[in-house]
């Protein structure tokens, strides 16, 4: 089961403790510098003519749009995906933010990654559609743990639950829960694939 979870954390979110961000901080930006194209150029074109209209695609498809344009060597893939709890509007803002983030923050790139709390926004000169990428994760954990043992055997045994549950148990690959460790605490967490993947990725 530890190889699920780690191959789900393509967009696994956990909320165990209240945090608050600003909706514009992104919590992951990835602009590879070796990854650059030529502003002007055909990809670039091709990459403008993607990112647009996938924020509105997502938002209304129940959160999830992927698509491609052109053609090698010059084609782009790109994919947008909200939280299957977020609403349409609410998806819509985080997309419309995350293009505006992603194209400002990696101008000029081939590839780009950028992810909020609520959604995310990918593109590629390459095709990553139906592949798992395990290569980054988010915990956030209170440090301030009393149990730590009991802690994080119930953490272990509701991220086994959520990763099963988000994997084959929903169309959105998205699952949410909590766990009691004590009367007096308990976890929250929640884990989304996104839905590219199948079932088994």
């Amino acid at each position: 089961m530890h190889s699920l979870i780690s191959i789900l954390v393509v967009f696994l979110s956990l909320s165990l403790v209240a945090t608050t961000t600003n909706g514009d901080d992104p919590i992951k930006v990835d602009c590879p510098s070796d990854t650059n194209c030529t502003r002007g150029g055909a990809f670039d074109a091709n990459l403008a003519a993607l990112l647009s209209p996938l924020p509105a695609a997502a938002a209304a498809s129940s959160g999830f749009a992927k698509n491609s344009t052109g053609a090698t060597p010059d084609q782009a893939f790109g994919l947008a995906q909200c939280h299957a709890d977020l609403n349409s509007s609410d998806c819509r803002a985080c997309l419309d933010t995350a293009l505006g983030n992603i194209t400002g923050r990696c101008p000029g790139q081939r590839t780009a990654l950028i992810i909020y709390d609520s959604c995310l926004l990918r593109s590629s000169d390459t095709s990553f559609f139906g592949a798992a990428d395990t290569s980054w994760y988010r915990y956030i954990c209170n440090p301030k743990t009393a149990q730590p043992l009991l802690f994080m055997s119930r953490l272990a045994a509701m991220l086994s639950n959520l990763t099963g549950t988000a994997a084959r148990g929903s169309p959105c690959m998205f699952a949410a829960g909590a766990a009691e460790v004590t009367p007096y605490v308990r976890l929250y967490g929640m884990a989304q694939c996104t839905r590219d993947l199948g079932t088994d990725d």
